[in-house]
């Protein structure tokens, strides 16, 4: 069968875009700030060392810049140790752009996880494309995928249905109680692993 969609957790989604925005804010920072360096354009396996706090790669490359550049050792050596201050000066403001990009998937409400592959780069800079909000989307999705599980989901339709008529039948004192009164509450097993109508409540008190 065709999966069938039967939820859509708009808040979740809700919840899920605002910290997809906030870092996709923060990743264009660290970009700008990858600029600086004049190593070319940020990648997304770059991007990945950065998050993880990896920068070896980095320390690398601006090695190779300016032994390529600078021939002479002397001079090589002096410019290497003002490259490598304002290196430091980088990784501190990058480590501090990590911790809110860290920060902004740990909400209140539980960890939101905004992978860097959800991310595309364009012209430098990175955005989010309608494939990604669609994929966030079915991630805040359920369905219903098999014969087996649409069974279980018709059968607790019916039974969704017959704890309305429930309510519908009860007086409005106990309309009011109805949600310390769960449906479940009113049915036992018998003996033999049944279901059935518990005759030992108070039904009178049902009418009030």
């Amino acid at each position: 069968m065709e999966k069938k969609l039967i939820f859509v957790d708009w808040h979740l989604f809700s919840r899920h875009k605002n910290a997809f925005l906030a870092n996709l804010a923060v990743l264009n920072e660290i970009s700008a700030e990858y600029d600086t360096l004049g190593l070319g354009k940020i990648t997304p396996e770059r991007t990945q060392e950065i998050i993880s706090g990896n920068f070896r790669g980095i320390e690398n490359d601006l090695s190779v810049a300016v032994e390529k550049e600078v021939k002479n050792q002397f001079t090589r050596e002096f410019i290497e140790t003002g490259v490598f201050a304002g290196f430091e000066i980088f990784k501190s403001k990058i480590e501090h752009l990590v911790s809110r990009f860290n920060r902004n998937q740990n909400g209140a409400l539980g960890i939101i996880s905004t992978p860097l592959e959800y991310f595309t780069i364009k012209k430098n800079r990175f955005e989010i494309t309608n494939e990604t909000w669609e994929q966030v989307k079915e991630n805040c999705s359920n369905y219903i995928e098999n014969e087996q599980e649409l069974k279980i989901f018709e059968a607790i339709e019916k039974l969704a249905e017959s704890a309305n008529k429930v309510l519908d039948c009860v007086g409005e004192n106990a309309r009011l109680n109805f949600q310390t009164q769960e449906p479940a509450n009113f049915i036992v097993q018998n003996d033999e692993g049944i279901y059935v109508p518990d005759v030992e409540l108070n039904y009178k008190l049902l009418t009030k």
